[in-house]
């Protein structure tokens, strides 16, 4: 098992356009990154972890706080890590709260 580096993370995020306008985000991964080992090859994890950047930075633009981001997802930092790379399931509460989530945003 590989895990990422700090300067792969990084790459990913500068590839986005993360790097600079999400500090709180690169800093949760930062510390995710040291602690949680993911399956397969690092490099082809990329995709991956650009997708769920993605995902995290539009909850970002449409509730304007990470912590509020969180709140509605319901994960914790290494958490968010883990599920977007299959190595955790979230729990039913955080599904619960992320399909309530989505579906008042789907009304708008």
């Amino acid at each position: 098992m590989d895990t990422f580096t700090l300067t792969e993370i990084e790459a990913a995020a500068r590839h986005i356009g993360l790097d600079g306008k999400t500090p709180a985000l690169l800093a949760a991964l930062r510390e995710a990154a040291e602690s949680v080992t993911l399956p397969g090859n690092a490099r082809d994890e990329v995709q991956r972890y650009q997708d769920m950047a993605e995902g995290l930075r539009s909850l970002y633009a449409q509730l304007g706080t990470w912590r509020a981001v969180g709140e509605a997802v319901g994960l914790s930092k290494p958490y968010v890590w883990r599920v977007a790379h299959g190595d955790l399931v979230p729990s039913p509460e955080a599904l619960a709260r992320y399909q309530a989530y989505s579906s008042q945003t789907d009304d708008e």
